[in-house]
Order: structure tokens, then sequence, then C-alpha cells
């Protein structure tokens, strides 16, 4: 099946949609108007026409921002495209747009996605690539939801098989039953000896130990950590005093 190019949007709520993209010019924005609407009830900040997607066959694809206020984007979401100014974007870039995030994948690498639901509880987590070079990030998501019948359950999501410093994640939700919370989830290179590069398996595990004591989700997902190199050059004088440089 042929895979297309698509955005995933996520409002300040986490609620998250995919627009896909069958369009080569699309515009984004709050008016009724454009091919995606960022409805101001989901969230601030977006002006009536936004953002403007060209995609152009054999080129990369680009963005523009049409709004009178700076889009964020990067790996800490520092970087500013500034109003009327255009950037490439490629597979996993995601920009800022008001109260909304919104990621761009170009349907030739699909984030890989694992699910697991364990009687009242569903879990889903989503990667856009699973190759951590250091200097970058990794933005994803997890999905948690509320399958049983109890209200107000507090879930405890917890990580393993990397260390803390090689991720951030989002507050554990409270769900009512029949709801679902995506929850922001960043894998980073720790740019040290600690993990080891090469294959680690990531493991999410999702619990709610006062509604469903005896229940838990657990999605699972490899993750290669590419080599850090540091060196450093000593050069030793006649004299034999070391200058480290």
């Amino acid at each position: 099946m042929e895979q297309v190019a698509r955005l995933e949007v996520i409002d300040r709520d986490g609620w998250r949609k995919t627009f896909p993209l069958e369009k080569h010019l699309v515009h984004v924005g709050s008016d009724s108007h454009n091919d995606i609407v960022l409805d101001a009830s989901h969230g601030r900040g977006v002006a009536a026409r936004h953002l403007q997607l060209l995609r152009t066959p054999g080129q990369s694809a680009r963005v523009i921002n049409l709004g009178d206020v700076s889009i964020f984007y990067g790996p800490d979401r520092r970087d500013e495209l500034e109003p009327r100014q255009t950037l490439p974007i490629m597979e996993g870039t995601t920009l800022t747009v008001g109260d909304y995030s919104i990621t761009f994948y170009d349907g030739l690498g699909l984030p890989e996605a694992g699910a697991h639901a364990s009687g009242p509880i569903g879990l889903e987590l989503i990667l856009p690539q699973a190759r951590l070079a250091p200097g970058q990030n990794i933005e994803g998501s997890i999905t948690v939801r509320n399958l049983g019948e109890e209200p107000g359950v507090q879930f405890l999501l917890t990580v393993e098989g990397l260390p803390p410093e090689c991720y951030t994640i989002g507050p554990s939700p409270l769900l009512f039953p029949g709801a679902a919370k995506a929850i922001p989830f960043r894998l980073r290179h720790s740019q040290g000896p600690q993990p080891p590069a090469g294959k680690h398996e990531l493991m999410i595990i999702a619990t709610a130990s006062e509604a469903y004591p005896d229940e838990k989700a657990v999605v699972t997902r490899p993750v290669e950590i590419l080599p850090y190199m540091a060196h450093t050059l000593q050069m030793v004088d006649p004299g034999n005093e070391r200058i480290l440089v």
C-alpha cells in the first residue's frame, strides 16, 4: 500500500489527529477555509491562515510562516521561524504553532508504533525513528487509555531500558472511562559512555495500582544508540612538559 505524507496535530490537552496530505499545497490556520483547521476552542495563538506547506516532487518539503508571530521548531523548540520566512522540513520535524504541536511525516519513513491493551489499560508508543545520534532528540508520544469502568483513574508511566538522562516524559494522566491522553515523550543522546552504543530495548509500562491493582500494559521498542566520539590531544614539548589541548 502506498504510504501518504501527513501531518500529526496535537492540541494543548493531548487530543491528536492525523491529516493525510493529498495536495502539494496545504494551508493551516484557525479559519474554516484552511485545508487543516486548528480550532480556537482547542488552542490559542493560531492565525486565520498561519502556515503554508509546499511539497514539490524530488525536493524537500517547505513551510512558510504566514502569521505575525514566530513559529518554534527544533529539538528543544527554541529555533524560530520568523513571520514570512520559509523552512525546509523533513521526516519527524515538529513545529509549535500557538498551543498546537504539528509533526510532519513524508510518508517514506512512517513512525513505528507499538500498542498493547491489558484489560482496562490501553497503551501506545509512537516514535518517528529509532536511531539516536549525538546532539539529536527524537520527539514521540505515549497514549494511555482508560478502557475500564473506574472513574478518575490515576495512571503511572515508567520507563525501563534506558537511563533517566536519555529521556523526558510528560506527567502521567488522570482519565475517566473511555478517555485517552497523549503524553509527550522525548529521547535524547547522553553524549557519554552510558548507555553504550548499540541496540537497547526501550520498555514503557502503564499501571493504575489503586483502580486496577493487578493490571499493567507494556510496550517495547528497540532503540539504537549511535556512537559518540570524544577525543583529547596531548602535545609533549621537548622539555617533557605536557600540554593538554
